[in-house]
């Protein structure tokens, strides 16, 4: 007799999510490096832009529509020097303008989601005196992400078959 098993079994995972970050976006060849290692906690936001209307023949009632999109990746976690990630978000803390700017790969659910985007409120430190230093930085998306069906490697190269 096979086992049931129960609904929460089907759920998808955090740690199922794979983010990779260009950290040298001004050399001629990227290198994605895994955003997996340091941070803990990762949130995706559509921010959308919606047009909502009332008109005389719907009695009061509004429609609305969404007409637009500044989508965000929100990434939290821990501060570990040695993390290639955190030495280059160190590095550009302090930078505004084309510092700030690079690319990224998504993998989760089957769908790998590539844009530019630009790096905003990074914020290293913070904590209790015995709490390791955090690190948080929002990715805003420049333009409409690429979204193709498919799985990622650790090395952020997309699986062949």
């Amino acid at each position: 007799m096979a086992q049931t098993l129960p609904k929460v079994a089907g759920v998808e995972l955090n740690h199922e999510t794979k983010v990779f970050i260009n950290t040298t976006p001004t050399e001629e060849t990227a290198t994605y490096k895994s955003m997996c290692n340091a941070f803990k906690n990762c949130a995706n936001a559509l921010n959308e832009n919606v047009y909502s209307a009332s008109y005389l023949s719907d009695g009061g009632y509004s429609s609305s529509t969404v007409t637009g999109f500044q989508p965000t990746i929100t990434l939290q976690g821990d501060f570990m020097s040695s993390d290639p990630v955190c030495a280059y978000l160190d590095k550009i803390q302090w930078s505004p303008g084309a510092a700030r700017v690079t690319d990224i790969k998504m993998n989760r659910n089957g769908q790998i989601v590539t844009c530019p985007v630009t790096l905003t409120q990074i914020a290293i430190a913070g904590g209790e005196s015995t709490a390791p230093n955090s690190v948080t930085v929002v990715m805003a998306m420049n333009g409409k992400p690429t979204v193709e069906a498919g799985e990622l490697d650790d090395a952020g190269e997309k699986k062949s078959g």
